[in-house]
């Protein structure tokens, strides 16, 4: 996929003119992109009288060749580059032959996300916890929302 940053188009444009600013930055026919995906939009508003849409987009083009020779075209040109991996990558593996097992103390925000990851991990934690029943925390939450003058 080739990510293309920085296409600016007006307030109030047409969806197609999005499919109209991709080709013409890359120079190609609408029939040679099969997809394309919005990353971002953002607004330019410095001018008021002017407010743009900037975006960046993720195309995939229908041919793999045509994407290798356009990034190789557009090598100088830093709004045109291949869509980064952005997928998660765990942070480890838990060994195979494993037989302890991790304990997290603590069941809040910390603990939570700790034994998540562990468990995104392989490992298979053991969660400690002193604090009150559920039913008993959701009463305790209530005074929360009272006000005080």
């Amino acid at each position: 996929m080739i990510r293309l940053t920085e296409i600016k188009l007006p307030l109030n444009h047409a969806p197609e003119d999005l499919t109209t600013a991709i080709t013409t930055k890359l120079k190609i026919s609408a029939e040679q992109m099969a997809s394309f995906v919005m990353f971002k939009r953002g607004y330019d508003a410095r001018n008021k009288r002017n407010i743009q849409l900037i975006y960046t987009l993720d195309i995939t083009l229908t041919d793999s060749d045509l994407t290798n020779d356009l990034l190789v075209q557009f090598e100088s040109d830093n709004h045109v580059k291949a869509t980064p991996d952005t997928s998660y990558k765990y942070v480890g593996e838990a060994p195979k032959d494993l037989t302890e097992r991790p304990v997290v103390i603590g069941f809040g925000p910390c603990g939570l996300l700790a034994a998540l990851t562990l468990a995104q991990m392989g490992f298979k934690p053991i969660i400690i916890e002193r604090g009150n029943e559920v039913r008993q925390r959701t009463k305790d939450t209530f005074v929360f929302g009272v006000s005080v003058n």
